[in-house]
């Protein structure tokens, strides 16, 4: 490349590069379940987030820890964001007066009557707003947006005998958010650093060993740019696409200075970088198209975050694979690097005790998956994010521990006309029915306060009209609707839809009204009921597009069916991992089969290429051993640069990060493994194989002549 056009290509990039990243500062965060989840018509759109607040006192009853109490959830209703505030400073006892309810307050001011320990035996407030000993108070906020951090402030400023601890949905989301942030701007520089570690240990030069990385980093900007300028929020899923395209296409860069620098050795300068980029281009391209395709089969998917991050690790991947082929190119035709230190070099040899060992164990393993896999189970859920002594999973177990539940299930009942006496009287009935399913530690609903206060249903219809009343009832009165509140501890989505199916049985009891059921956790089980028919699209999708784009390419089905070996190995052996450490299939884990497909296939590709090559240039009797020779170094190299890039995840503070790691690492490992032992042995076999035929068609075929030179000898 002439010095001017590299010049040239520089300027275009380094322009082009600053105008992209000038679009970062306008990202935009969400990790909102709603963007998460759930789908457009979800059933929990017009509820607000329920934010549970539990406060551990002294003794809630006391003065001074009324009082400061008291002054917190009144501090709580000045928040942005806060709609309303239940706590324990709304008990009161309800009279009917006239056409009034009256509402006598048991505190003033924070500061409780003498009476009011007769809360303690009161069933509407015992179990919903405090505990039996008068200890735990529960506090709950419906919130739209609020800032959390403002939420912990008012909390962080209670006197130091308070505990409190805090959950619901957007104390996940919160986490979640805290975590993308992290994965943003905290990881980043140490994954490059460890990047360039890998590269050096493989190229031998520092100022080389910092291209892959860097260039690679560059795509993961740009490739976040173009997140920021088509509006695409960031979210637990979309937050990795930096990482994926980082810690994928580094290895893009590798391969191109690594041959550079082999050709290097016998040509000059820019004889080597031509050869190179000739020799490289075809294998870049061709990984560059199958890994690309991997990640698109996310588009398949219900969930727009999993379609996101498959779109933007694509085109973080051709982004990557231009600047491999362009400006790299054009920076080494500027500056001659050259092997400063020893490289890192490792070979395996054909026919070997290690290969034939590891070629065996590997079948074996996929022998036996079955048995692990059969103990997978498809299932999801949010608090499972996050690690189990996270503050976020301790507030979720003392909720139910507490008062039963941590994420709100309602049933939303209908009726035609007006609900009169006779339908209390069946609608106890029903709750009982209610209270009777598995799962279900109470319920929340009018008839708690009709009984409670001896208010008659269709009074109580009359009185939540006014705007007191409104205000007191609206959780439980919307409109000419009843609202029942599902008390349950089920925060996964196999638990919430076997919630769902039995309460819609009991429901089928009552036929006089219509009914609907709302809740966070069914649009998460909805989605969840359909990621095992995802998963099997996605790696059948995966799986056929590799596979025709190598039939294309190598225009010989027996070289594609070898070089398709390590990737249907990885990806079974990935689900029996799976079932082996206990991990439930869900929507994260899912993406992981089809990510191992697009990054595994590289290796067989350039190891295939690399082979078919040697064959072309008359090499035949070591072909393979030549092929690994040549390939294996920079096939270890890249896997290591893959699993410790992954491993980063296991830093972070989110179990879902962990897994994946877990994972990605094992399958990185696993497609390594498979494709330096089982594609040589299979080209082995095939070449034997091959060759047994081809002795047999010349003894054929001597056989042939020399019964036809007897037959003539016998005719003369």
């Amino acid at each position: 490349m002439p010095k001017k056009t590299s010049l040239a290509v520089l300027s275009i990039f380094t322009l082009f590069s600053i105008v992209m990243l000038s679009f970062l500062p306008k990202l935009s965060y969400s990790s909102n379940e709603a963007i998460m989840f759930m789908k457009e018509d979800s059933t929990a759109e017009n509820l607000p987030d329920k934010l549970l607040v539990i406060v551990k006192t002294p003794d809630i009853f006391n003065k001074d820890v009324s009082t400061a109490l008291y002054n917190a959830v009144q501090n709580l209703k000045s928040i942005d964001g806060v709609i309303k505030v239940n706590s324990i400073f709304d008990a009161a006892k309800v009279r009917v007066s006239g056409v009034n309810i009256d509402w006598e307050s048991y505190s003033s001011n924070g500061v409780f009557k003498e009476d009011a320990r007769e809360i303690l035996n009161n069933s509407l407030y015992v179990g919903n707003l405090i505990d039996p000993e008068g200890k735990v108070a529960f506090i709950i906020l419906d919130v739209e947006n609020a800032d959390i951090e403002e939420i912990t402030d008012v909390f962080e400023a209670l006197p130091e005998e308070f505990e409190y601890h805090m959950t619901g949905t957007p104390v996940v989301d919160y986490g979640i958010s805290k975590s993308v942030k992290r994965l943003m701007f905290i990881f980043p520089p140490a994954l490059f650093l460890l990047m360039w570690v890998i590269c050096f240990l493989r190229l031998g030069d520092a100022r080389s060993a910092v291209l892959p990385p860097l260039f690679a980093a560059l795509a993961a900007g740009w490739v976040y740019a173009v997140a920021a300028i088509a509006g695409i929020q960031l979210d637990i899923l979309v937050s990795t696409a930096g990482l994926f395209v980082i810690v994928v296409s580094s290895s893009y860069g590798l391969h191109i200075i690594d041959r550079y620098l082999l050709f290097r050795s016998e040509h000059d300068h820019r004889e080597a970088l031509k050869l190179a980029v000739k020799d490289e281009a075809p294998s870049l391209f061709l990984s560059a198209i199958t890994t690309a395709a991997g990640f698109l089969t996310f588009l398949i998917s219900s969930m727009e975050s999993m379609k996101s991050l498959g779109l933007l690790v694509s085109l973080g991947v051709a982004f990557s694979f231009v600047f491999s082929l362009v400006v790299i190119p054009a920076i080494i035709s500027l500056v001659d690097f050259k092997t400063h230190h020893r490289k890192m070099t490792i070979r395996f040899e054909m026919k070997s005790k290690v290969g034939i060992v590891v070629s065996v164990l590997m079948f074996v393993l996929l022998a036996v998956s079955p048995l692990f896999i059969a103990n997978l189970r498809v299932n999801s859920d949010q608090f499972g994010f996050f690690e189990e002594d996270s503050e976020v999973v301790r507030a979720a177990q003392m909720s139910k521990e507490y008062f039963g539940w941590v994420v709100p299930f309602y049933v939303n009942l209908h009726k035609s006309g007006a609900f009169t006496a006779q339908d209390e009287s069946v609608m106890k009935n029903m709750l009982e029915n209610l209270e009777s399913v598995e799962n279900v530690q109470g319920t929340n609903s009018i008839i708690d306060i009709t009984d409670n206060f001896k208010i008659p249903l269709p009074l109580m219809m009359i009185f939540s009209r006014a705007q007191r009343a409104r205000e007191f009832l609206n959780e439980f009165i919307d409109g000419t609707d009843l609202r029942i509140l599902i008390k349950t501890p089920v925060t996964d989505a196999v638990g919430a839809t076997e919630l769902k199916t039995a309460i819609d049985n009991v429901m089928k009891k009552y036929p006089q009204y219509s009914y609907t059921l709302s809740s966070p956790l069914i649009d998460f089980a909805s989605l969840n009921t359909n990621t095992s028919k995802n998963q099997v699209l996605t790696i059948l999708m995966a799986f056929g597009a590799i596979f025709v784009l190598l039939v294309i390419v190598f225009r010989n089905l027996k070289h594609t069916l070898i070089a398709c070996v390590p990737i249907v190995g990885t990806a079974v052996l990935n689900f029996a991992y799976m079932g082996l450490f206990g991990m439930n299939l869900d929507i994260a884990t899912s993406i992981v089969a089809g990510v191992l497909m697009g990054l595994i296939i590289d290796y067989s590709i350039h190891l295939m290429l690399r082979y078919r090559t040697l064959k072309k240039q008359g090499i035949d009797g070591n072909a393979i051993q030549k092929a690994m020779n040549d390939i294996s170094p920079v096939i270890i190299a890249s896997g290591l640069s893959l699993a410790a890039g992954f491993s980063s995840l296991f830093f972070t503070s989110m179990k879902i990060y962990s897994n994946l790691a877990l994972l990605l690492v094992l399958g990185v490992i696993t497609g390594v493994v498979m494709t330096l032992f089982t594609v040589p042995t299979f080209l082995w076999m095939s070449e034997l194989l091959q060759s047994r035929g081809s002795k047999i068609k010349i003894k054929q075929k001597h056989v042939r002549v020399s019964t036809k030179s007897t037959s003539d000898i016998e005719e003369n």
